[in-house]
């Protein structure tokens, strides 16, 4: 999962964050549903606790008895005093603006339920080694990567995901513990599959099904690779003007986007690898997928 330059046409129109045509396998997307669970395979406890877990359905931390994060929390502040000073034209000038975009950040954070754990929740998932090295791992006085000595804690988890822009914590490792109460995670439907066939035959065209790349040319445009694949900036003649728009403004409201990785690097990544995961955990610290590729190229 990443970002990949494409060469195509320099008059290839398609639109952005649509899922390429020849990556879509429509005999998936007709015969390979489950409507109980959306084809999770999760129970509807479980399919609950999916969507409040990446913030596709309400939540307030509150409800698990751990407070909301405020919109003065250093590590909001500091993400959103650098969208502000890196796009002002869009995001606005002055503190202010900064507050205005803390505001809607602390907001996007306290809505997602992977970034409030409660103690037992924490324990259960470090006893399954379930977090990653962000979360285990701390800088000493030296600068060397070490383990943590203080025990993780609901208030250092939530802040440790702020500062990693999202960092995911699995939450399979809760299930069993929770299936104790509230029965299986399994949907009764597709019997956790997360796919009921029309028939043998429809499955076995979905199976049989082969992705088709764009055609090639000489314009040069950006696709994320999270979904099946689909572009997300508009096409241009050169890498220097592809870097441009990917730096700028203009890229803000674009998927896929990393808004810290700056013109240099992303040239760099255009005439270089062309592929880059979305974020990379080295050395305890979370980076750009783009930024780390050409890191370690140079």
């Amino acid at each position: 999962m990443g970002r990949q330059l494409k060469r195509v046409p320099l008059d290839f129109k398609w639109p952005l964050n649509k899922v390429w045509e020849g990556f879509d396998n429509k005999h998936y997307d007709r015969c390979h549903t489950c409507g109980t669970c959306g084809g999770l395979g999760l129970s509807p406890w479980a399919k609950k606790l999916h969507d409040q877990w990446y913030g596709n359905a309400p939540f307030r931390p509150e409800d698990i008895g751990l407070q909301p994060l405020e919109h003065s929390h250093p590590e909001i502040m500091k993400f959103a005093r650098r969208q502000v000073e890196r796009s002002p034209g869009y995001y606005g000038h002055g503190e202010e603006a900064v507050v205005r975009e803390a505001h809607r950040l602390a907001s996007i954070h306290n809505a997602r339920r992977g970034n409030f754990l409660t103690q037992p929740e924490i324990d259960i998932i470090a006893a399954a080694d379930g977090f990653r090295s962000d979360y285990t791992k701390v800088f000493d006085e030296n600068g060397q990567v070490v383990d943590r000595t203080e025990p993780l804690t609901p208030e250092i988890v939530t802040s440790i995901a702020v500062s990693s822009s999202f960092a995911d914590i699995g939450y399979a490792p809760l299930l069993s513990e929770m299936e104790k109460e509230l029965g299986s995670c399994r949907c009764s439907a597709c019997d956790g599959e997360g796919s009921v066939w029309e028939s043998e035959e429809a499955r076995l065209a979905a199976e049989e099904w082969e992705p088709t790349e764009p055609p090639e040319g000489q314009g040069w445009q950006l696709w994320e690779t999270v979904s099946e694949g689909s572009p997300v900036s508009p096409v241009f003649a050169t890498a220097e003007e592809l870097a441009d728009w990917l730096a700028g403004p203009e890229s803000s409201e674009a998927d896929g986007v990393n808004r810290s990785t700056t013109r240099s690097q992303w040239l760099a990544f255009l005439n270089g690898p062309g592929w880059a995961p979305s974020m990379i955990v080295s050395a305890g610290r979370v980076m750009g997928g783009v930024e780390a590729v050409v890191a370690d190229q140079a």
